[in-house]
């Protein structure tokens, strides 16, 4: 849409420093679908059994934030370490503690597994003892590594390019990499789990991100004119993001690969994370709150807490589920009775307690201490 045609955003002050606070929201969600994805609970929760598409809204957003909040000026250097910082504290501790674990019940992996989860390079090895080896959930921290390695020469590489090449580029890098990658997963189940956590292959939902991005910065801009964002327009989009969950849970039981129920959920996730950018954008600009959070009720609050506490809860979780399980019922599978249930419950409420506890603890203190002790050398 022209910029002539809709002029909403004219005479409202360039919003630099949005807060997208309804982006902050969806981390909750997304990490709840992964968790009810590894409690197994495909016929109790609706759509649980694609839960793991959760992951696929969360390189979508990465790369749509990352792109949103880069600062050129800054230098490839700072933002290297502020996503060292805001990532790498949180999981050596569960690496450490899910490693201490293995050890005592005597699972523990191979050395080379474990180095490489550490060092977030296990996602590139071939094979299911490294992927999911120690916190079996880190291998999207090894995508993410990739990711954010790749941001500032990517970003550099497309301020030099034509606004047409750069949509293309990601457009098609997107296009590409769900083609290969859907196309290997269709072999074997084997070869469907393996690309499904490949950093080249999943990159592609992180330059989706990234084109969503540089969209969502020239509205910022006011160099693109969108029509306002209405509240029942959040909610009939949400509505249809679950309603295409839901339909590819089903079509997910016979016929398609884990891979491919990714990749055909990524426009859905494209059209969500832009929606609510684009009316957290808008509000802002309506409140004239520049660099700080639209107010809203406790319900907006606690979901936002809980968006915040997210990636403790997404790293803690799979160790509280096995463990739990194991422990209680001997079993990986929950079962669907009121025990089950109660034992759901349990776990959940254990999980969301550790992540507090964790996000407080080790999460924001080691990311403060790291950026001010990297002001004296910087």
């Amino acid at each position: 849409m022209s910029k002539e045609s809709t002029p909403v955003m004219a005479g409202v002050p360039s919003t630099r420093y949005v807060m997208l606070d309804s982006l902050t929201i969806l981390r909750g969600p997304a990490a709840l679908f992964v968790f009810f994805y590894h409690t197994r609970w495909a016929h109790v929760v609706p759509s649980a059994s694609v839960g793991y598409v959760g992951v696929a809204l969360f390189f979508v957003l990465s790369g749509f934030v990352l792109t949103w909040s880069y600062k050129p000026a800054d230098g490839a250097k700072k933002f290297y370490l502020r996503r060292f910082a805001r990532v790498y504290p949180l999981h050596l501790f569960f690496f450490a503690l899910a490693l201490a674990i293995l050890v005592l019940t005597q699972e523990a992996p191979s050395a080379g597994a474990t180095l490489s989860n550490l060092v977030l390079l296990h996602a590139w090895v071939p094979n299911w003892d490294y992927i999911f080896s120690v916190n079996g959930v880190s291998w999207s921290l090894g995508c993410e590594a990739f990711f954010y390695a790749c941001t500032p020469l990517m970003l550099y590489w497309l301020s030099h390019r034509s606004e047409r090449a750069r949509y293309a580029v990601l457009t098609g890098w997107f296009l590409l990499t769900a083609s290969v990658a859907s196309a290997v997963s269709l072999t074997s189940n084997y070869a469907d789990v393996v690309v499904y956590a490949n950093p080249l292959l999943r990159s592609g939902e992180f330059a989706l991100g990234m084109l969503l991005g540089l969209l969502a910065l020239k509205v910022r801009d006011g160099e693109l004119a969108m029509p306002p964002v209405r509240t029942w327009q959040l909610w009939a989009v949400t509505v249809c993001a679950l309603a295409g969950l839901y339909g590819v849970s089903k079509v997910h039981l016979t016929h398609l690969t884990q891979t491919i129920n990714g990749f055909v959920l990524d426009p859905v996730w494209f059209l969500l994370i832009g929606m609510f950018a684009l009316h957290d954008i808008q509000r802002a600009q309506s409140h004239h709150q520049v660099g700080e959070p639209v107010p809203g009720n406790w319900i907006c609050r606690s979901l936002m807490y809980f968006g915040e506490v997210s990636f403790a809860f997404y790293l803690v979780h799979e160790i509280v589920i096995f463990r739990f399980i194991k422990t209680s019922l001997g079993s990986d599978m929950i079962r669907m009775d009121a025990r089950g249930i109660l034992m759901m419950l349990i776990i959940l409420v254990i999980s969301i307690l550790a992540a507090i506890i964790a996000h407080h603890a080790i999460e924001r203190p080691a990311r403060i201490m790291i950026l001010k002790a990297s002001t004296r050398t910087l």
